[in-house]
């Protein structure tokens, strides 16, 4: 039996006030030299690592992709394309990091959660202004 892994679970929430989200676009940059995914891009492992919050309310668990922001071929960060129909709000998405070994435990801190451009309502076409993205971190044992 190989080392067990130990994991880093990074939650997702939108703060929109009362109004649900229909679409955005959200990234989760973290810190390659403490914590990472199995792969890069949407690969199927990197999709197994996100689990969907929402009860199936958001389509395809936001189409996770892994990927290096910063060009140095290390991939840093997460981008999400959120849709839901019928909206979505509140802690929407978890994301199992493996921690690196020997790295130091992180915090939410650690993350940035960034909305990208126009957040809309279910209807596709209303703004919705002023959502923020936060993350809670829960390691294991």
């Amino acid at each position: 039996a190989g080392a067990a892994t130990v994991t880093t679970d990074v939650t997702l929430t939108l703060a929109t006030g009362a109004v649900a989200v229909g679409g955005a676009s959200v990234t989760l940059d973290y810190d390659p030299a403490r914590v990472g995914l199995p792969a890069v891009g949407d690969a199927t492992t990197v999709r197994a690592r996100v689990t969907d919050l929402t009860a199936g309310a958001l389509v395809g668990k936001g189409a996770p992709n892994n990927r290096d922001d910063d060009g140095d071929l290390e991939p840093d960060q997460v981008r999400f394309t959120l849709v839901a129909q019928n909206g979505v709000q509140g802690a929407i998405l978890k994301v199992t990091f493996d921690r690196c070994s020997g790295a130091a435990l992180t915090s939410a801190n650690d993350y940035a959660c960034t909305i990208d451009g126009k957040v809309v309502a279910p209807d596709g076409v209303t703004a919705v202004p002023g959502v923020s993205c936060t993350v809670a971190v829960v390691h294991a044992p």
